[in-house]
Parts: C-alpha cells; structure tokens; sequence
C-alpha cells in the first residue's frame, strides 16, 4: 500500500500520530509494525509510508542538544533583566548582542549513492583555512558591525567595542551583551572601559547558554 489518503481512518490516522509522538520511533520499520499490528494493514513500500508520515503532519529530524548544565532559573533571571532594561533604557541607548566566530575554507567530504565500483574524490582546497570574526548585531534595526582578527583576544574585543562606538556617535551609552569568554574579563578590557568617554556597558550572557545570545544565530 502507499500513503495516499483512504489506507487508514481518521481515527487510526490519530492514533499513529500519537503514537509517533510517544515512542519517537527511529525507522519507518517501527511505524510499518505499528500499524500492522493495531490495525492490520500492511505498507509494504517505505516510500508509502514517508508520504503517510508527511501527510500526517510528521518529519523525520535529530533532536537539539541541551547543556546539562543549564540552569533555568538563571536563565530567566537573565530574561528578566533584559526585558526591565529594554524598558528602562532611553533614547540615547543602544542594545548589541557580540560574539566571535572563525570560520574555516575547507573542503569537507560528505556521504552520497554512488556505484559500487567508483571512485570518488575531491580536491583538496588550499590558502588561508580559517580567520577569525568579531561582530555584533543590533536585534531592533538588524544592524551589524563586523571586524575581522588574527586572533580574538581581549585586543579584538577592544576593536570591536571602539569599532561599535563609532557606528553609535550620538548614543549616550551602548549596551553590549557577551558570553563570558575569558578575555572579555581581563584587566586590559576592564581597564579600557573604565576611561573617559567609553561610554560603553557589558552585559554577560549566563555560562552554557549560548541561545540566549541571538548573534548565534547570525
């Protein structure tokens, strides 16, 4: 049978998806042996049932990764203090989300259907394989300010931080948001921010929770 409308009721069309729902079965096999035994019906094609599933509202995909040692009390307590200064922050302030990323210029082999007896390969990519990105993204105007490193350290942080004084010349003070990445703590940064007319402020996101900094995403 394939997955066309008709093979199943709609209250065994319910009931499967319960069941998808409970178990999380690995394999359309799993699926298949379900529906024969609960209702004796037989897919004997698994491109039938993949198009039942899709029908039904149902994907086959992983599951995210959680940090185990994500804390959600203080997650919110982050959360809180976010939103209370969003709305306390005054015209003249400005809220950023930064973060570093290094990307890699690199060829990467990935799995495919091939003939047995065939050779496959790639060629190797050369020149630089990596460099090293230092930005921030206003989450209000989807503004960006992005410097690039040869290494990220507490010098990169201090670029970007005056690279993002200079985009924000008329704001009083502007509000940055990092992880706690060792060198955004050292003494050459907090010595930095502590001169006149730096007019900037940290805020750091809670350890293990990257998700909760949106330039992730970026």
């Amino acid at each position: 049978m394939g997955g066309s409308a008709g093979f199943l009721s709609a209250a065994q069309e319910e009931a499967l998806k319960a069941f998808v729902g409970a178990t999380l079965p690995r394999s359309t096999r799993h699926v298949g042996a379900f529906i024969l035994k609960e209702f004796g019906l037989v897919y004997e094609s698994r491109s039938g049932l993949i198009v039942l599933l899709h029908r039904l509202g149902l994907v086959y995909r992983k599951p995210i990764i959680i940090p185990r040692k994500l804390d959600e009390k203080t997650q919110k307590a982050f959360i809180d203090s976010y939103e209370d200064l969003l709305n306390s922050i005054s015209d003249d302030e400005v809220v950023v989300f930064g973060d570093a990323v290094h990307p890699t210029h690199a060829a990467r082999s990935a799995g495919c259907w091939a003939p047995k007896d065939q050779k496959l390969a790639i060629e190797q990519t050369s020149g630089r394989q990596r460099i090293n990105i230092h930005g921030a993204v206003n989450l209000e105007t989807g503004e960006t300010r992005i410097i690039e490193a040869v290494t990220v350290d507490a010098l990169s942080t201090i670029a970007l931080l005056e690279a993002l004084k200079a985009v924000y010349p008329l704001m009083a003070m502007i509000h940055v948001f990092l992880d706690n990445a060792a060198y955004h703590h050292v003494k050459i940064v907090r010595e930095w921010l502590a001169q006149p007319g730096r007019r900037i402020k940290l805020h750091f996101v809670p350890a293990y929770c990257p998700h909760l900094n949106p330039i992730e995403w970026l």
